[in-house]
């Protein structure tokens, strides 16, 4: 990694919600805590887990300087079906054989604009991207995303999807503020991009507790019942909801500063070393 990339405390996030409501919210606490539970079995690759802090979670890792993969989760209610290719480039696809004389506007409601703004702002200090959902993806846009990621050169992309790489990457070019310069770059970001589909729930909040409670049990130095591994589980939300909820982190701070006030490291996950401890 190249020296002197941004890092987390030098950037204001996009955005900083603080404490929100709802379902959907519960369900992206619920998911930054199972990727801070996976803290304690990745050995020192994941350093720590940041708590809506330019994204719905950021994992530090590497060792020093460190990198950051940047994780955007989105809940899905089942009735909404998969996720479609104009919902996540916020660019429908193009029926045409040939571009279009203009490039397109993107929508601003789309998935991964905002998402690529992070190799834009950390550089080489982004080690990659990923969307987390419960729900799965259109096939159309699951096919585009596979031949991406299979093809280790652009030019080993069959002509469709070289044509609905140009029609997305002239589109981001011509955005404000700027999101990809070309096809070529886009090629790049998009190969190391990871897409997590059907994970966890977030229409039944029990199941979504069961899940979290068996990795909790799972990675117990002690016997749980189920009762106590729910209670903790509950608790590494909780944990998660304080952390997004701190609102006073002023931009620039100090790298431990972020890590105290937005995430959590390896040790002493949720407050239960006696339980649930790292094997460090």
């Amino acid at each position: 990694m190249a020296i002197g990339a941004a890092r987390l405390g030098e950037i204001e996030p996009r955005e900083r919600v603080g404490a929100q409501t709802g379902r959907k919210y519960e369900y992206q606490y619920e998911r930054t805590a199972r990727a801070a539970l996976g803290l304690l079995v990745d050995g020192p690759k994941h350093v720590c887990v940041y708590c809506d802090w330019h994204d719905d979670y950021v994992i530090e890792i590497g060792e020093p300087p460190t990198c950051y993969e940047f994780h955007q989760v989105k809940g899905r209610k089942s009735s909404q079906g998969p996720w479609s290719f104009r919902e996540f480039f916020g660019v429908s696809k193009t029926k045409a054989k040939t571009l279009p004389k203009k490039p397109v506007a993107v929508r601003l409601d789309g998935i991964l604009p905002l998402m690529l703004l992070h190799h834009k702002n950390f550089s080489t200090a982004c080690a990659g991207l990923a969307f987390v959902t419960n729900a799965g993806l259109d096939p159309i846009l699951s096919e585009f995303l596979e031949e991406i990621g299979r093809s280790a050169v652009e030019s080993a992309l069959t002509a469709t999807a070289r044509l609905d790489l140009e029609h997305i990457a002239r589109a981001y070019a011509a955005a404000d503020p700027q999101i990809a310069s070309s096809a070529t770059e886009l090629f790049e970001w998009l190969r190391g991009l990871k897409v997590h589909i059907d994970q966890g729930h977030l229409e039944n909040v029990e199941l979504a507790l069961l899940e979290l409670a068996d990795v909790v049990v799972e990675f117990s130095e002690i016997e749980l019942l189920q009762r106590q591994a729910k209670q903790i589980a509950r608790e590494i939300v909780g944990k998660v909801w304080t952390k997004v909820a701190h609102s006073s982190t002023v931009v620039p701070t100090p790298e431990g500063t972020v890590a105290t006030r937005q995430g959590r490291r390896r040790c002493g996950i949720a407050g239960h070393p006696e339980s649930v401890r790292p094997g460090v």
